[in-house]
């Protein structure tokens, strides 16, 4: 009865598949880096929504502020940070910034603030990192977060 492979047959395909294998080197930084840019803008963009849904429930004024710089950013209540600042985005990460002039704190650090009416004084931020841009548009008017990934 000649009804399957023999044990020696498989150790030798998978010797082969092994060897191969072996020739093809796997780029993990870039799956694995993808991954934590594509988590990083997960991050910010829900920081900035539940920061939006705190001031409309509060009934008071809530702002993100951002470090282009460190990559840190924070959410604070009023003038007081209610947290320590945050790594949202890693050194490999290229951020710009753009917010309402009256929003910058210094050269480095900008803020968008959310009004209790769900509107804000809007921004964008651009991540930029190994050809993949990102674009975070916050709309002035409605406070909406969006994403925004050119073609």
């Amino acid at each position: 009865m000649d009804d399957g492979f023999t044990l020696i047959e498989l150790m030798v395909v998978f010797a082969i598949a092994g060897l191969i294998l072996s020739f093809a080197p796997i780029n993990w930084t870039g799956i694995i880096g993808g991954r934590s840019f594509d988590r990083d803008i997960e991050d910010v963009t829900r920081m900035l929504d539940d920061t939006r849904m705190s001031a409309i429930l509060g009934g008071t004024e809530r702002r993100v502020l951002f470090d282009v710089v460190t990559g840190n950013c924070s959410s604070d209540a009023g003038n007081e940070i209610k947290a320590t600042q945050k790594a949202c985005f890693d050194n490999e990460t290229e951020v710009s910034f753009v917010s309402a002039r009256q929003e910058q704190i210094d050269e480095n650090t900008s803020a968008i603030r959310f009004f209790a009416d769900g509107s804000s004084t809007g921004g964008r931020i651009v991540a930029q990192r190994n050809g993949k841009q990102v674009q975070i548009i916050v709309d002035w008017l409605t406070g909406d977060v969006t994403v925004s990934k050119p073609d």
